[in-house]
């Protein structure tokens, strides 16, 4: 069974241009509403001008169901909620259901976090030593592996203190 969830809020924004599958008339068009992407699928040509018929800062409502992939695709219409004033889709976020954070993507945001960050800690690194020190791209890539390694397995860390602590 397909878990359905109904979602309320004003677009933040949409993706620039639809993504197409494949044969050129079926895609998908992302768009934003309270810091979440939603992804909205159908025919090229509708997805091109749907920011007009719901333009950024519409109050809408809609039914999302999770695919094979994991990802949240709307199901059916996006409906206006012309009605709904500012400050209850804002404010009011109890209202609506948020679908839960799948937990290894987040494992994966913090994999790149660590390597960015490894990344930007060799790079200063790198820039301080003598121009005249030779080192290997080997080297720098060891370094900056073993960096995101050191790095995540900290946030890993830091995370399980903190639900141990309740505080996470």
């Amino acid at each position: 069974m397909t878990e359905t969830t109904t979602i309320k809020g004003r677009i933040e924004a949409w993706a620039k241009n639809p993504t197409e599958f494949g044969n050129g008339d079926k895609g998908s068009r992302g768009l934003k509403l309270e810091g979440k992407w939603h992804n909205l699928l159908g025919a090229i040509e509708d997805l091109k001008a749907i920011d007009k018929t719901f333009p950024k800062g519409s109050a809408v409502t809609f039914k999302e169901s999770q695919n094979d992939k994991g990802y949240w695709d709307i199901e059916g219409n996006i409906e206006s909620d012309q009605g709904a004033p500012v400050e209850d889709v804002k404010d009011n976020k109890d209202n609506y259901y948020r679908p839960p954070c799948n937990p290894e993507d987040q494992r994966w945001i913090r994999l790149q976090c660590a390597l960015k960050a490894s990344t930007e800690i060799a790079k200063v690194g790198f820039q301080k030593l003598d121009p005249e020190t030779k080192i290997s791209v080997e080297e720098i890539y060891k370094q900056i592996l073993d960096g995101t390694e050191k790095l995540f397995k900290g946030m890993e860390k830091v995370k399980e203190d903190l639900q141990q602590q309740g505080e996470w």
